[in-house]
């Protein structure tokens, strides 16, 4: 164990110094962001000492080792659109983005094992097949389109439910239904698959010379052995839904981290984006080693 974590915390800090690297550097490319927050009709003199108090008038090696620096004693450095520390900026946003992650992930497993479960119950038979059309079509769907789609019935022809923001439970039944429902139909084929290759085995069919039922036999034996093979997929999923909200929460101006990334890309706020991209590395790998540390306590077969 202690190997393993001594180990994923080598390839963490490569990881995220790659991930810093390459973003520094990409971002530069986006042109000048004195064009965003100096007037067109300031003096030359007010862009300059808008760069130089940014720092951007030094060499980008230069400017990548100061940042380096100040990275180690845990500064993000100074947003560029709110002139205050990037590390306040991305924390009270932060619990927002966890909190749509957490409802869509728990929701998009519940489904997934529901659909799964009566997949396998009845499999081959009507009912399956009805769920592995659903499958590929939620498979097929973009979500953005969706989404759009159904803020046009729900909030803009119905007025039922909010269009955008953060304002009770309702602002959260568009984002983590549409969201969990298509996750859904990507994980319970897994289930379902591995549920299947579950019933093959050979205490499945001591189970049946017992006289167990068959649904008593999908639950309490396919289902846990079939477990293990799911996490690694939810890890990425959850991981996906951490550093891929960009798009949800754009579309319903969410107060989260990935609405925060379109606004500071917009805003070309280098400060921000390097930290976003930072944070975000960071999550992914902790949702990572987790789920290795789950899978192997709840299978022992596994070694880390």
């Amino acid at each position: 164990m202690t190997r393993f974590v001594i180990k994923k915390l080598y390839q963490s800090i490569i990881t995220i110094f790659i991930a810093t690297l390459l973003i520094f550097v990409v971002i530069r490319l986006m042109g000048d962001p004195s064009v965003v927050y100096v007037p067109q009709t300031a003096e030359p003199e007010a862009k300059q000492e808008f760069i130089t108090r940014m720092g951007l008038d030094k060499p980008v090696a230069e400017q990548f080792v100061m940042y380096i620096v100040g990275l180690l004693h845990g500064d993000l450095g100074e947003s560029f659109s709110t002139k205050g520390p990037v590390s306040e900026l991305i924390g009270s946003r932060l619990p927002n983005t966890l909190k749509l992650a957490g409802a869509t992930m728990f929701f998009a497993i519940l489904l997934a094992f529901i659909e799964g479960l009566l997949s396998v119950i009845y499999r081959n038979k009507f009912l399956d097949k009805i769920l592995m059309l659903f499958y590929s079509v939620g498979q097929s769907t973009p979500m953005f389109l969706l989404m759009i789609v159904a803020i046009h019935i729900f909030s803009v022809k119905l007025g039922v439910l909010p269009a955008s923001g953060m304002e009770g439970i309702s602002s959260y039944i568009l984002p983590v239904g549409i969201s969990s429902i298509l996750l859904s139909t990507i994980l319970a084929p897994i289930l379902r698959a591995s549920m299947l290759d579950s019933l093959k085995c050979d205490y499945v069919k001591m189970a049946r010379l017992k006289g167990v039922g068959e649904k008593t036999i999908v639950v309490k034996h396919c289902l846990i052995n079939s477990i293990p093979p799911m996490l690694s997929m939810i890890s990425v999923m959850f991981a996906s839904q951490l550093t891929g909200t960009l798009i949800v929460e754009s579309i319903f101006a969410w107060p989260g981290i990935g609405f925060l990334a379109y606004q500071s890309i917009m805003q070309r706020d280098f400060p921000a984006i390097q930290g976003l991209v930072i944070v975000m590395t960071a999550m992914v790998i902790i949702v990572n080693i987790v789920a290795d540390l789950i899978q192997a306590a709840i299978d022992p077969r596994i070694r880390l």
